[in-house]
């Protein structure tokens, strides 16, 4: 018994949590524009640029690394998985989507969760979202699931977000961000041709909270529902308004019309002193002389730049 208890006040000290912190920092290349994402153009805190965009392509710089600290990667994290349990299994009777064999890779694309076992023999579905792309602005995205509703013989759009307790709590409407974001899916998806299968006119924002959740006396009134009178979703409907997505649909098509003729767009900074500019990867370009502003877009309705070609 002495042996042992001077063996262990001999051992070297360790910490768990330092080896975790050591693992799970890392740096990621940023986002670039060879597509050009919904999450992209709908941001709040950086205005979209499809100047930025061409002059990105054109000169095929990579675009500006991200770190993620060991707390944004937990975040991060936890969120894809209770994204995942969603898809995969809260859901997975009513979710429509691509599903993969994890096994060998087999796509069925914009299905339903196939019941029988793939060709391989295996039965292990995964889903991974649909994605999408609009022949008129060239945006695309993720759709986090496609769901069978009972009263609509159309799909419904589902976009869902995680968050904090105390953000849960006070939540009471959809952010404004996921709000846009939730309306321009829905006028890709229109564009896109989707229209016949999938309600093109409302979607659904669901927050998921990690935590146990509020309570909610509605809930249980609801058919077919046996639980207690708490919740950790909150759900909100957004219906679709193309007049709140016109201005980034018609910037985005600036970038569209690069891709096709060359022609390069005018930019959104007035000065490269400005703060947006002072963040952006291409300032240096931008305002180099080198790269002529030859198109530009309309804003509310108006050319945002006077005496170019309008897309």
């Amino acid at each position: 018994m002495k042996k042992a208890l001077q063996s262990i006040a001999n051992m070297k000290d360790v910490s768990i949590k330092t080896m975790l912190h050591q693992r799970m920092p890392y740096t990621e290349v940023g986002r670039g524009f060879e597509l050009l994402h919904a999450s992209t153009v709908t941001k709040e805190d950086y205005e979209f640029c499809p100047r930025e965009a061409a002059l990105q392509l054109l000169s095929k710089k990579e675009p500006k690394k991200r770190f993620i600290s060991t707390s944004l990667n937990i975040t991060f994290s936890m969120g894809r998985a209770i994204q995942e349990y969603l898809n995969n299994e809260w859901l997975a009777d009513v979710m429509v989507g691509d599903w993969v064999c994890a096994s060998c890779g087999y796509r069925k694309s914009f299905s339903r969760k196939p019941k029988t076992k793939c060709s391989c023999g295996v039965d292990l579905w995964r889903y991974e979202e649909h994605r999408i792309l609009s022949p008129y602005s060239d945006i695309g995205g993720g759709i986090d699931g496609f769901v069978a509703v009972e009263d609509d013989q159309k799909l419904r759009v589902l976009e869902v977000k995680t968050m904090g307790k105390d953000m849960f709590k006070s939540l009471s409407a959809p952010m404004s961000e996921h709000r846009l974001r939730t309306n321009l899916y829905l006028r890709l998806l229109d564009e896109a041709g989707y229209s016949d299968v999938v309600n093109t006119k409302v979607g659904h924002v669901l927050y998921i909270v990690k935590g146990f959740g509020v309570k909610d006396t509605e809930i249980v009134k609801q058919k077919g529902v046996k639980d207690s009178a708490f919740s950790p979703f909150k759900e909100y409907k957004v219906k679709r308004d193309d007049s709140v997505t016109e201005n980034l649909v018609q910037s985005a098509r600036a970038l569209k019309v690069f891709r096709e003729t060359g022609k390069i767009p005018c930019g959104v900074c007035p000065t490269g002193l400005c703060s947006r500019a002072q963040k952006c990867s291409m300032v240096k370009e931008c305002f180099s002389g080198q790269y002529p502003q030859q198109i530009t877009w309309k804003k509310d309705g108006v050319p945002l730049h006077a005496g170019k070609e309008v897309v």
